[in-house]
């Protein structure tokens, strides 16, 4: 695509909002933990509808849906000189991307402000597997590719305040020392991945030793956190 790196800002920042919530660079090669089965439906606890500052986040039943509102400001100028771009009605295309449906903007003087809301959805199945842990902690796994799982651990405190949270690749060293090996990663096979950019596991814990792998300091990445205090609907 031939356009700045501003134009790229609200064309590409959804690569980054479908990490669901983060950008990990850990991927496990099953669901964990391996002693526990897949939840039929998101517990009662974990439910509801939160509203923060850009985003809206919806857990029901079976499902979890995040919408972001994201906005950037371009002058007419900028527009009028990139031969990319083009305002149909009260949209602005990318003629680069025949996919793209637009975005939404507000005239203000000399620019625009562009309005675009980007959606992840999963709905709990082959792809999306919630386990339990223990009474304050689950696990949700969702599937990257045909081998490889992201995995996120949920804890709710007893506030009501719900933590989600992911691995760090230094974390490595701690299953290391919990399960006593030193052959859990997997060197990547993609060439255009690098080692430092993606790390493999091929581990599978049970649920004894995931609460040890927590307590040992796994899982220290926080990536959402759901305030009692956002929560707009039960």
């Amino acid at each position: 695509m031939m356009m700045t790196s501003r134009y790229h800002f609200f064309l590409l920042f959804g690569c980054l909002f479908f990490s669901v919530i983060s950008c990990t660079s850990v991927y496990f090669n099953q669901p964990q933990p391996i002693d526990s089965k897949n939840l039929n439906r998101i517990p009662k606890k974990f439910r509801g509808t939160w509203v923060q500052k850009n985003d809206t986040i919806i857990i029901g039943k079976r499902f979890y849906q995040k919408t972001g509102w994201y906005f950037n400001t371009i002058s007419k100028v900028e527009i009028d000189t990139n031969k990319s771009l083009q305002i149909r009605g009260q949209r602005i295309y990318d003629l680069e991307e025949p996919s793209s449906k637009g975005f939404e903007f507000t005239a203000v003087n000399d620019s625009l402000i562009i309005r675009h809301a980007e959606r992840f959805k999963f709905t709990l199945g082959d792809s999306a597997q919630l386990r339990s842990v223990s009474k304050k902690y689950s696990i949700i796994n969702l599937k990257k590719d045909s081998i490889w799982w992201d995995v996120f651990l949920i804890e709710r405190k007893d506030n009501g305040e719900i933590i989600v949270k992911n691995t760090k690749k230094d974390e490595l060293k701690i299953l290391e020392a919990l399960l006593n090996t030193n052959e859990i990663e997997i060197a990547a096979k993609d060439k255009k991945t690098t080692l430092e950019s993606r790390k493999n596991w091929n581990v599978g814990l049970t649920s004894k030793q995931m609460i040890k792998f927590i307590n040992m300091g796994g899982f220290s990445e926080t990536t959402l956190v759901l305030k009692p205090d956002e929560k707009t609907h039960k």
